[in-house]
């Protein structure tokens, strides 16, 4: 790569970086071109020489953001001893990941850019739900999840679960922490699908569905 192309991967990280922060902290509504601009101590021009608008931006951030998640996900689940430890890591990944994050984020992006919404759901469909199917595989063949659940069917109704959660409709964020109900909604369909022995594994990890009270 000649210094160039470099310099311009450089500062369009950059950028992402910095939206990155805005948006984990204000949601994206409220965050503009200029503030991004600003933080940088750069021109707007600057930024939409690398973005063609505000959705190109959100798109390329959502993107950057899932594939991130996947590889640090798909590590975990390499790494888990079982199927439910798996499980219990990934969604602990998720609430110290987005613990901080304003709600506002999750929303804008479902309301505001649907472009952007289109990524994130081909990241879930086509790469998270896929380890899903091979979680529960894996659960089942060693004797965690009951042998007769079929595993395309709990992975879709687990992402449809999940894109309920985050809901404000449905579950009001003035009320609901959305990843402690995440958590008790993963407890929810593990205890739906586990055998006497992976309910005794997930008791040992009981934990870490501790969550507060709405």
């Amino acid at each position: 790569m000649n210094t160039g192309i470099r310099e311009k991967e450089e500062i369009k990280e950059k950028i992402l970086d910095q939206a990155r922060e805005h948006f984990r902290r204000y949601g994206i509504r409220s965050v503009s071109m200029d503030d991004i601009a600003k933080e940088l101590g750069m021109s707007k021009k600057t930024i939409y020489q690398h973005f063609k608008d505000k959705d190109d931006l959100v798109c390329q951030f959502v993107a950057r953001q899932m594939e991130m998640e996947y590889q640090d996900l798909k590590a975990l689940a390499e790494n888990a001893r079982d199927a439910i430890d798996a499980v219990l890591k990934m969604s602990g990944y998720f609430k110290e990941l987005y613990s901080n994050v304003n709600p506002a984020l999750i929303y804008d992006l479902e309301k505001y850019h649907p472009n952007a919404r289109k990524v994130e759901k081909h990241y879930e469909e086509i790469f998270f739900r896929k380890m899903m199917v091979e979680n529960l595989r894996k659960g089942m063949a060693d004797g965690f999840y009951r042998a007769e659940i079929d595993p395309e069917f709990v992975s879709l109704m687990w992402m449809r679960m999940m894109e309920w959660v985050c809901d404000p409709d449905a579950f009001p964020p003035q009320q609901y922490d959305i990843w402690d109900t995440h958590l008790r909604l993963v407890e929810m369909i593990i205890r739906g699908i586990v055998t006497l022995r992976g309910f005794q594994r997930l008791e040992e990890h009981q934990h870490l569905f501790q969550t507060k009270k709405p």
